[in-house]
């Protein structure tokens, strides 16, 4: 806060401080304290409501400057002190000016001669003469800064408006005349509409039309997320926690320090928490800057980070010290994370200058060595709960525990950690683990020849649970997802065909499921349930049925895992690896209780397992057009769940001996056929679907996961990874899968990104997803934009009119001043519904079902006229049905509109307050139209009077359309409408 106040000394003053813009929502002033130096000016009272302070002033010596320091404290337990500036002036008729520029306070003196001479007129001075707002992200707004203007001459100045220019906007109160002496407050925000620096004018228009340029703006936008800023400057304000905790991570002005001298510098992080990033490898680097603001040149030093955190040298490295001479002059790093052991990780950004600062400036960084993240499903990939992440599970098969030992085989020959670090150090971060529904009795024991416990100590005295414990815990500890696979009925060996029969009923099969999901719901290296092997002797709508049913069994008990559900054997007498047919999900997709939950995992041999007639083998006539035969039979039996965004796929099972017997020599039939097979398929899994050779894979797609089968090499019909020593790798088998282990870890080193607006809203041609276009107006603009849905679906993102917000919502903002389509007086930024193929949507509301249903946020809407549209059934050019607030009595609204009128049908919400997320749904069905809202059960209200407008043209719509415009709020106000869980359906 920079204020400045001008009195007579032998006047008293009474001075309202409004500090409502520094308390939070429920905050109120609970006590303040004032001190004035020199000592001479007074403060003999102070007075105080939950949100203003007023303060009596009096005496002061002539032409003296007096600096007034206000703690102030909360019903938070906090303190918040401001400082300004009292000018006084005695009889002598002296005039003092102040000049707050970006930073400092700097003091002229102009002397009137004491001869008698004409008034010397208005003089319009704003306080500061320069407003920094910093660096924000591109798309938000600034928090509030204020600047004074103030009259400091002799003759009433008429105040006939204010105008801002580039991206900036103020408000203040009604003035028509500013008297000498007296000032008022404008308070000012930024909101870039593109990258880098940004500049304003502050202009003043007087009674006579003058214009007057009373200050200059200046921001810089920035593509990134909102950091956490330490400021050393011309302190505004200094909110300390009574009780500070102990680590400070995320968003936050951990201190602001005065600067005396007219300069500033600013640290800024533009991410502190860098997450679970495994032991020696690095994370993502993510950028950050120091900038200085005033006009005073200012040397900084030890500009550094303290490890495990570094500057990225590949990136530039920064200069540790140096002299930076122009406001807005920055130096820019990028920052990694990496650890060096497990746990939680500390360190230090900071810098020295020679600036009037009490302490250098410092941002905390923060990481996890050795982690891993509960998993989630982002569309057709599985990503990581924590950052976002896209994470390939590039998982190998350790079998044994479904059989009658009850522990994963090979520890009679090596110790379980050797294991389970040769699997980490060959590149896989995923474990699929057999079990049969045996191993879950109470009590069951391995028995003495299953393990050597001399290698194995800590299997002594276990039974399989106790056991499965232990290598699990192991597996967490080296960053190992396990999926848990329920193989088999009884112990025994081979696919059992389903998992119910004769002496094992579904409800023994879902007691099992329930035995593993109670003892590891919260087991942090579990990423999930394979239901069942290879139900090949059931048909796909049985089989559908009952994984539906112990999907939402292993939910109720284990929230957080991922379900993966297997093929059957034959849809249609098309008959297919036993476990891979899953042409079903086509029609009949498995349908939880719990969205987002599903994959699918198909099983996929080649030449070692059995003969088909898509295959290649020694001494037969080659398939037509081997191998790239073999893309068209991937795709429609389980391919096309991935290529059409339906699900994630994972491999469960694929592998071969590819000629090699168990001592690595070359003596098996086939190894060429076989290894073509795999070259096909690993281009196939790293999205080349037609097998030219193009690896699609990208910063959203880091190809589909897998299970090789398998690490053990006792497995008759593929042999192993190591040989029969348990230890020796089967070098050509590592290498031919080699391009499936690069990268996708979800740890930076090979993690991909957040998902893409399209994504997040389920954007794209295929049966299942939402068919829409963007329509957007564009600020510099002259024609709206409209983004068609091939691009969407391609991951197009624009900030601020169409981005991702934290990984779950997409939002939609846009000007009042932008560009409008044809016939309408408002701007927006909204999908207008299309065909699958990205044509005009057309349907008859009068004939079958018809839904729309989101989630939506109000973010942001304008002052005068805080209206917006957030979804929408369009009739030729108008709504028939609109989700909106409106102004109605002083109070924002939300509401819906059918016929273009809300009379008579009840409110959403009788005062919207910005922020709150709501869920909607629009159906329409044979005509009659049922609105829901909050409650998807039961509608809100329902009308049979839906009325056309004569067009043949109805879609849906969704996204931000202003009601407001320049007639009635500025034309740089904005509206934001932040929208997830999209969904448009037709029947």
């Amino acid at each position: 806060m920079a204020e400045h106040i001008v009195k007579r000394s032998e006047d008293w003053l009474d001075w309202r401080l409004d500090l409502m813009r520094w308390l939070e929502p429920d905050e109120a002033i609970t006590g303040v304290v004032a001190t004035a130096f020199p000592s001479d000016l007074i403060i003999p009272e102070i007075g105080f409501t939950d949100t203003d302070v007023v303060l009596w002033m009096a005496g002061g010596k002539d032409h003296m400057r007096h600096s007034v320091r206000l703690t102030v404290t909360t019903s938070r337990d906090k303190i918040k002190i401001f400082r300004f500036v009292v000018l006084t002036i005695g009889q002598e008729p002296l005039f003092i000016f102040v000049s707050v520029e970006t930073d400092g306070v700097q003091i002229g003196r102009l002397a009137i001669p004491e001869t008698e001479t004409d008034p010397i007129g208005p003089i319009i001075v704003a306080d500061p003469a320069v407003v920094n707002f910093g660096m924000i992200e591109l798309g938000t707004q600034s928090a509030p800064l204020s600047l004074t203007l103030a009259n400091r001459g002799d003759i009433n100045a008429p105040v006939r408006a204010l105008k801002v220019t580039g991206d900036f906007a103020f408000t203040s109160e009604p003035l028509l005349l500013l008297r000498p002496g007296t000032s008022f407050p404008v308070h000012l925000t930024f909101s870039p509409v593109s990258e880098g620096v940004r500049t304003g004018k502050l202009f003043l228009l007087t009674g006579d039309d003058e214009t007057l340029l009373v200050a200059r703006l200046v921001g810089e936008a920035i593509v990134t997320a909102t950091p956490p800023v330490l400021s050393v400057g011309d302190a505004v304000i200094e909110d300390v926690d009574l009780v500070r905790p102990a680590l400070s991570v995320g968003p936050a002005i951990i201190e602001t320090i005065d600067v005396e001298d007219g300069s500033s510098i600013t640290l800024v992080a533009f991410r502190t928490d860098f997450g679970n990033v495994p032991v020696g490898s690095r994370s993502l680097s993510f950028t950050g800057r120091l900038i200085k603001g005033g006009d005073r040149p200012l040397h900084y030093e030890n500009l550094q980070v303290t490890p495990p955190f570094y500057f990225d040298a590949a990136e530039g490295l920064p200069p540790t010290s140096g002299t930076l001479e122009l406001a807005g002059n920055s130096v820019g790093f990028s920052l990694y994370f990496q650890p060096e052991t497990e746990g939680v990780a500390t360190g230090t950004l900071s810098v020295t200058s020679d600036a009037d600062i009490v302490n250098a400036d410092r941002v905390q960084l923060t990481g996890t060595g050795g982690g891993i993240s509960r998993l989630k499903i982002a569309f057709n990939q599985f990503a990581r709960v924590d950052n976002g992440f896209r994470v390939r599970l590039k998982s190998v098969n350790w079998f044994g525990a479904e059989g009658t030992n009850y522990t994963p085989h090979g520890t009679w020959a090596r110790g379980f950690r050797a294991i389970i670090d040769q699997i980490r150090a060959f590149g896989f971060n995923t474990i699929r683990l057999p079990f049969s529904g045996d191993f879950t009795a109470s009590g069951r024991t391995p028995p003495a020849t299953a393990i050597d416990f001399d290698l194995n100590p800590e299997f002594i005295g276990k039974n399989a649970l106790e056991i499965l414990d232990i290598i699990l815990d192991y597996c967490a500890e080296k960053g190992l997802y396990v999926v848990l696979d329920h193989h088999r009925r009884q112990a025994g060996v081979g696919a059992d065909g389903a998992p119910t029969g004769s002496f094992y009923s579904e409800a023994d099969w879902l007691a099992a499921w329930g035995v593993m999901a109670t003892r590891y719901a919260n087991h942090p290296a579990i990423a999930g349930a394979d239901l069942h092997n290879e139900p090949h002797d059931l048909t796909w709508d049985a089989w559908a049925r009952l994984a539906e049913t112990c999907g939402n069994h292993i939910l109720s008990i284990a929230p957080d895992w991922l379900i993966f559900v297997e093929g059957v054997g034959n849809i249609d007498d098309d008959y297919y690896w036993w476990g891979g047919q899953l042409k079903g999900v086509a029609t009949r997709p498995i349908q939880l209780n719990v969205a987002n939950k599903v994959a699918y995992s198909p099983h996929e041999y080649g030449q070692s397992v059995g003969s088909q007639p898509w295959l290649a083998y020694d001494g037969q006539t080659l398939p037509a057009n081997w191998p790239l035969n073999l893309y068209s039979v991937w795709r429609d039996h389980w391919g096309f769940i991935f290529e059409d965004n339906i699900a994630p796929i994972w491999i469960g099972e694929f592998g071969g001996h590819y000629g090699l017997d168990g001592s690595g020599n070359l003596t098996k039939p086939h190894a060429q056929y076989e290894r073509q097979w795999t070259e096909e398929l690993v281009k196939y899994l790293n999205a080349d679907f037609n097998g030219d050779g193009t690896d699609a894979r990208g910063p959203t797609n880091p190809g589909m996961s897998f299970a090789y089968w398998s690490f053990n090499p006792n497995s008759g019909d593929t042999g192993g990874l190591v040989q029969d020593d348990w230890q020796t790798p089967q070098t050509p088998k590592l290498e031919l899968i080699a391009p499936l282990l690069t990268g996708g870890d979800g740890n930076g080193g090979g993690g991909t990104p957040d998902p893409s607006p399209a994504d997040i809203l389920n954007i794209g041609a295929a049966s299942g997803q939402n068919h829409f276009r963007l329509q957007v107006g564009k600020t510099g603009e002259t024609e709206v934009t409209y983004i068609e849905q091939s691009v969407l679906s391609g991951g197009y993102e624009e900030a601020p009119y169409f981005t991702v917000i934290d990984n779950q919502a997409v939002q939609f903002q846009v000007r009042l001043d932008a560009p409008r389509t044809g016939g309408s007086q408002y701007a927006r930024s909204e999908l207008r519904e299309t065909t699958a193929s990205g044509g005009d949507m057309g349907f008859n509301p009068f004939s079958g079902t018809h839904v729309l249903s989101g989630k939506s946020r109000i973010t942001h809407l304008p002052p005068s006229k805080p209206e917006v549209v957030v979804a929408q059934l369009h009739n030729g050019d108008r709504d028939r049905v609109a989700i909106r607030t409106q102004l109605i009595s002083g109070k924002t609204m939300l509401l819906c509109r059918v016929n273009g009128t809300s009379s008579g049908l009840p409110r959403f919400d009788e005062d919207y307050a910005i922020g709150t997320e709501f869920e909607w749904m629009i159906r329409i069905e044979n005509g009659a139209v049922s609105v829901f809202y909050g409650d998807m059960n039961t509608p809100l209200f329902e009308s049979d009077a839906l009325q056309s407008t004569g067009s043949d043209s109805w879609y849906f719509k969704a996204g931000a359309y202003a009601q407001s415009n320049e007639s009635t709020d500025d034309g740089d106000e904005y509206v934001a409408v932040e929208l997830r869980d999209l969904a448009s359906s037709h029947a």
